[in-house]
This record gives structure tokens, sequence and C-alpha cells, in this order.
């Protein structure tokens, strides 16, 4: 999923000024089926929402209610080939098609996330497999036996997503990871996303094509990057507020960020697929864990500038056009204990401190509690200034 850009880092540089006044440009032109002007959306989360002390489901329904009602114009939806392939050239639409009714039920543009690659390795289907969980018998995603194997996959998927007018997809979530853990190959993976990008302009030229990136691999990748962009129609980040250890970090880095993305898109429009910001276990200490230190140096106000600061670009730079927030709820100490565990058990016990109070604190609305910080309305503010902006268009 999204770990490794953490672990790895968010490697950035140069500056952007943010106006407030949105400027004309071409970019709102080439994603056919997204109107002009900026887009945000929202996550859930992870968790099993059922059980608990308060009606979770309700709660996130309502909260999706408000943020729609306020201009919420996206909805993501993620899902990993394997579990539309599980058996070689059987197909299997049933999680695609109720994931995409559910995206469309507040009329929302639906962006896609097709994980093939993510960012601890591969999500593919079993039988191209080997007991490593790595390509079997000496393939790379570059072989004619992989890219046939997606394309055919393709012609079967992709006019689910044309059918349910889907903006824009992308192939892979944090692509660069894996290929710097030397999971898969730089080479291989850059042709097999070229072919994959060609299938689907061919198929449906109307969909924004594109492969998610971590704040990190226009500089860790930089041919890879470069090759990437050439084939795609939208550029696709992660971006958090926080650095190679894990330590939160403030404007005059989200500013280097910005400038590292634009760079790396070229003239592509922009989506940030994740752009999230933890507050820290002190900043509420109705749910902070007994025994839990300030780790990130966080806060409530942090979280709120990183909102406010990407509303003031998404409403000044027409090359970014839509983002989706990680996330509505923070994690579940369950789920968030699944990852941080496995990191103590490998030896790094302070990175793993540092994951669980990122994901813990992950949320607009605590887990325990539902209740919404400060950046909550801050969004809805921003979502009602977005939508003013397009309707201007």
């Amino acid at each position: 999923m999204l770990f490794a850009d953490l672990i790895r880092g968010l490697v950035v540089a140069a500056v952007l000024t943010a106006c407030t006044v949105r400027a004309e440009g071409a970019n709102d032109t080439t994603l056919p089926r997204l109107p002009a002007g900026p887009h945000m959306g929202i996550i859930v989360g992870f968790d099993d929402l059922r059980g608990g002390s308060y009606d979770r489901v309700a709660r996130a329904e309502a909260l999706l209610d408000e943020a729609a009602s306020a201009g919420a114009s996206l909805a993501r939806v993620q899902i990993d080939w394997s579990e539309l392939e599980p058996r070689p050239g059987r197909y299997d639409a049933s999680a695609l098609t109720d994931a995409l009714e559910a995206a469309g039920t507040r009329g929302q543009h639906v962006f896609v996330t097709l994980s093939t690659l993510d960012s601890d390795g591969f999500t593919i289907p079993a039988d191209l497999l080997g007991a490593d969980d790595r390509l079997r018998d000496g393939l790379t995603l570059a072989a004619p036996k992989v890219i046939d194997r997606f394309d055919a996959f393709l012609d079967w998927f992709v006019p689910y997503l044309t059918d349910a007018e889907v903006w824009g997809l992308t192939l892979g979530n944090e692509v660069d990871a894996p290929i710097l853990d030397g999971i898969a190959t730089e080479a291989g993976a850059l042709a097999f996303y070229q072919s994959a990008a060609k299938r689907v302009k061919a198929l449906d030229p109307d969909m924004g094509v594109s492969v998610t990136l971590t704040m990190g691999a226009p500089e860790a990748l930089p041919v890879f990057t470069s090759g990437l962009m050439s084939a795609l129609t939208l550029a696709t980040f992660n971006h958090y507020c926080l650095d190679r250890m894990i330590r939160v970090t403030g404007p005059d880095q989200w500013r280097k960020d910005v400038a590292v993305m634009k760079r790396a898109a070229q003239e592509l429009p922009v989506m940030i697929q994740e752009l999230g910001c933890p507050v820290g276990f002190a900043s509420d200490g109705r749910d902070r864990p007994q025994g839990a230190e300030d780790i990130l140096q966080s806060s409530l106000e942090t979280q709120n500038a990183h909102i406010a600061f990407f509303r003031d670009l998404y409403l000044s730079d027409p090359q970014f056009r839509a983002a989706t927030l990680f996330q509505l709820y923070d994690w579940s100490p369950e789920l968030t204990g699944l990852f941080a565990d496995a990191l103590r058990a490998e030896g790094f016990p302070r990175l793993a401190d540092r994951f669980d109070a990122w994901l813990r604190t992950i949320g607009l609305c605590r887990w325990e509690t539902g209740a919404c910080g400060p950046a909550w309305d801050t969004w809805l503010a921003a979502l009602t200034a977005f939508s003013k902006d397009r309707e201007r268009r």
C-alpha cells in the first residue's frame, strides 16, 4: 500500500509561491471527464467500521454527505489486479462493480487506483509469483508473458470503468518503492507501465492514465520517472507532511515538495492521490494511548495548516487538478499494530513508534470517538471555495 514511502522518505527540493486566485490554464482541458477547476475527495480508511463504542458507519456516511454538500467532487476506488483475476484468464467483477456503485452514490467523479505494484510488493495474480512473492521463473514485468496477460486483463477491465464514466486510472501505487527494494527491476517496470498506458489510451482515450509515485521517486529514480511521465496523461503522487524519518515538516518543505511534483510532471496535470498530515498523540489526550509519547511533534494546528496550504495551492495553480485526503478516520490500534509490530520485529523500534503515531492520528476525525478536529472545518470551507471556482468556469 503506502508504507514504504515513509520509511524511505520524501526527498524533495525547490520552491513554489502559492497565490489565492486560481489562474486559467491549458491543463483544464486535458482530462475530458473531469470538469475544469480543482477537485477533492476523501477516503474513509481501511478498517472495518462495524462494532465499537459508536456507529462508525453511520457517522462516516453523515460526514461524507456533509463533505459532498460542501463541494467534495471526487470519489476514489482502490482494488488489486490479483483480486479481479483470481485464476489465469478468469475474471471476477463483483468487487469492482460494488466499489464503482458505492463510489457513484453521491454523483462524484470517480478515480480508480488499480494496484499491480504497491509500496510493499506485487499485487498481481498469484500464479505469476514464486514462493518469495516475487515474479517466478526469472520473469520480469517486461516479459511478453506478463505484458500480454495484463493487456488481456485491461481489455476486460477498462470497459467497466468507461461504462462508469471513470475520469482517471492509476495502474500502480507507489511503484518506486518495490523497485528501490529490488523486488521489481526499473527497466521491467518502465516497459510494463508504458505498454499498459498505451493500451488504456487505445481502449478509452478520454480517461486519464497514470502511475502513482512517492515524493522520493523523482530524485531516486529520475530516468524511470521521466520515461514514465512521457507515457502518461496524468501525474499522480502521494504527499504527507513527513520527512524520511517520519518527522512532521512545515510549509517551507511543502513548497519544495510541490516544486518537485511540478518538475517531475512536466506539462501533465497533477493529482495527489493521498494527501495527509497526522496530528500526533499529544493533540488529543482523550485518544492518547497509555505510555505513548509525543514522538511526532505535530499538532491539530499543523494538520489544519497542511489543509490550508493545499487549499491555496489548488486555488492558485491550474496544474493541480485533483486530490483525495488520507483519511477520514484515524487507523485503529489493531490495524496499525499489524504494521508497527512488524517494524519492531525487524529491529526498528523507534521507527515503529513513529509509524504507529502517524497512522493512529492521520485522520481528520478520531477513531475512538468520531470527533473531528479543526482541519475538518477548514477542509469543508476549502471544498466550498473549490465549488465556487468550478461554477465560475
